[in-house]
């Protein structure tokens, strides 16, 4: 049986951080940080050292460029008038004849909601009782670099983060220094920063998670495509349409990878990235392809064949990732193309695009 981690194997020896670096970058639609030089990926020990590293360095840059300051309401005693005076708060000042008043006014301020997650991240990491490795030297030169810059952020407040707290906080082209940074607090977040004394325990849970690795891949694999090959072809998530039914209880069709050549002649592409323990099922003693998940990809190109001849001719992949064993199957049915493949993410980066790029 062909598995992605076998209860023998360690995955965290198999997978390497920077393979994880790159899939994490495409995934939050940030390719352009994939050269690795500006960060220093392969020193890092685990997933979680990389990500504070990234963090740290990040957070530099926006410190250098200035953080960005909001518009907050202000309450205070002032010489003279700022703004709206608060009468009522004022009484004492004005019967003392004294030139204050208490005044309620919008003031720039560094204590923003991004700030805020960013801060309370790194105060987080820099109380931890253990880091991210067994080398004591590298965790203290880590750990004073995240001091360091919590005492830079002196006015944000640090706040307990929770998951509604990064769900209200939007990217604008105005805030867009904040993406990386901001992605990665919540992957953080998300980790919950295991504590265990052995090992790349953070990997470990983003990899059993099933909504952490799973959707990673396909959000990687989606996005990918889009930066590598977005000039000639369309690359999407597509909502499929049954044909000929009024039914309301047929089941959404919502393909995870859709690519589309931009010019003539129409080639379509649908990919189905697929995540389990194992990439084939064993009946017996014979191997065999998942039957759901064939079953799904003959649905996504069949029901489609009414559109025109490029549907009728739509070819299928169902990709799964894999660490150690490999499968290329290709299977032809009733005009349509269908691989079965798997894509070895233990394998060097550059051999992962490679093979991408090959599939289609």
């Amino acid at each position: 049986m062909v598995t992605l981690f076998n209860e023998d194997l360690d995955p965290r020896s198999k997978i390497p951080i920077r393979n994880v670096w790159h899939m994490l970058l495409y995934a939050w639609e940030q390719a352009e940080y994939r050269d690795l030089g500006r960060f220093d990926t392969e020193s890092s020990p685990n997933l979680l050292g990389l990500l504070a590293q990234v963090l740290i360095e990040s957070t530099e840059m926006l410190l250098k460029q200035q953080m960005k300051r909001e518009y907050r309401k202000n309450i205070a005693s002032v010489n003279g008038i700022r703004g709206r005076i608060r009468f009522a708060d004022s009484i004492r000042y004005i019967a003392n004849k004294q030139n204050k008043t208490i005044c309620e006014f919008n003031e720039l301020n560094i204590d923003t909601q991004n700030n805020r997650i960013i801060r309370s991240t790194l105060n987080r990491l820099s109380k931890g009782d253990r880091l991210w490795s067994n080398r004591h030297l590298d965790e203290e030169k880590l750990r004073t670099k995240i001091r360091s810059l919590v005492r830079a952020m002196e006015g944000v407040e640090v706040v307990q983060l929770t998951n509604a707290l990064f769900w209200s906080t939007p990217i604008t082209r105005y805030n867009r220094s904040y993406r990386l940074p901001l992605q990665i607090c919540s992957l953080i977040y998300q980790l919950r920063m295991p504590q265990e004394d052995s090992g790349d325990a953070s990997l470990m849970e983003l990899i059993r998670n099933e909504k952490g690795l799973p959707k990673l891949f396909e959000q990687f694999v989606r996005n990918f495509y889009r930066y590598r090959i977005g000039d000639e072809y369309e690359v999407s998530s597509e909502i499929l349409t049954w044909p000929q039914t009024d039914s309301d209880l047929v089941p959404q069709m919502i393909t995870d990878i859709s690519i589309k050549s931009k010019r003539d002649p129409k080639k379509i592409l649908i990919i189905d990235t697929k995540f389990h323990q194992s990439t084939l099922t064993e009946h017996f003693t014979t191997q065999r392809i998942k039957s759901d998940n064939l079953y799904q990809i003959y649905a996504y190109l069949r029901t489609q064949e009414h559109k025109g001849p490029a549907y009728k001719e739509a070819k299928g992949i169902l990709l799964y990732p894999t660490v150690d064993y490999e499968v290329y199957e290709c299977i032809h049915m009733q005009g349509h193309e269908i691989k079965v493949v798997t894509l070895n993410l233990s394998e060097p980066w550059e051999q992962i695009e490679s093979r991408l790029l090959e599939l289609i």
